[in-house]
């Protein structure tokens, strides 16, 4: 019986910022009966990813397709776009890859495992007709949370000459409890140098601007405490770091709210 097809909640065109020059990055994870964090060498394209994690039986092979091979793929194309803007000094990410961003920030919250499941409990509970797999596209497609996200101050901060390097993980966005608040804002690293940062108002970039290098340390600890299973960075010398936070404060997200809506 040949195997369900890898389905990639944390995008592989993500994941090679961390690849060294043969292809590789350290994924981190919880292994063994007792739980020790181990650093495995791999691809981008060899973690991160379920199989069959679209896929539901009794349901149209049409949508399937469509969603994991149009969709999926278009939101990862355009954010791709945009992040190759944003990595480049001199360029800006045009309107058509603010919003591929903009969704593609969105994905990140719904896209994972524990939330295809979440959503496949809530299309039952709430009697919704259409499949997990259509309903997906639907969420991330929120008119309501891209407008959001789309409309908030953004800003790339650099920290290439800082000793300490960014890592990024299964969940790696980092959110405050909603996004209409003076002070809400978003942060999600998208290279060992670089983070994103989404803010309601110009003043609280600065305050984050102001952390300077501890902005590192903060995000990193965050990003290893509210993973569910991977961790991810450019070598394995994070080992001790990581068996210490990760999976600690993992946190809520506004998926029920979402799905309920």
């Amino acid at each position: 019986m040949s195997k369900h097809p890898k389905h990639h909640y944390i995008p592989v065109f993500y994941l090679q910022q961390w690849a060294d020059t043969c292809g590789r990055l350290i994924e981190y994870s919880r292994q063994g009966p007792h739980n020790f964090v181990k650093a495995r060498p791999t691809s981008p394209t060899g973690t991160g990813y379920a199989r069959g994690l679209n896929l539901v039986p009794g349901a149209s092979p049409d949508v399937v397709e469509f969603v994991e091979k149009e969709f999926m793929r278009l939101v990862d194309e355009w954010a791709a776009r945009a992040l190759v803007a944003f990595l480049s000094p001199d360029k800006e990410p045009s309107i058509r890859e603010r919003i591929g961003w903009a969704r593609f920030i969105y994905s990140l919250i719904l896209r994972t495992p524990e939330h295809i499941e979440l959503i496949r409990k809530k299309s039952a509970e709430f009697n919704i007709a259409s499949p997990p797999q259509a309903l997906l596209p639907r969420l991330i497609n929120s008119t309501t949370a891209i407008q959001n996200i789309s409309k908030m101050a953004w800003h790339v901060a650099d920290f290439s000459t800082s000793a300490s390097r960014f890592l990024t993980s299964d969940r790696p966005l980092i959110m405050t409890n909603g996004l209409a608040q003076d002070d809400s804002h978003l942060a999600l690293p998208i290279s060992p140098t670089r983070i994103f940062l989404e803010v309601q108002k110009h003043t609280m970039l600065e305050s984050l601007k102001t952390l300077d290098a501890q902005l590192v340390s903060i995000a990193n600890t965050r990003i290893a405490e509210q993973a569910i299973k991977y961790v991810y960075g450019t070598d394995a010398s994070q080992l001790y770091f990581i068996a210490k936070h990760l999976g600690k404060r993992i946190r809520a997200t506004p998926l029920d709210e979402v799905v309920a809506g």
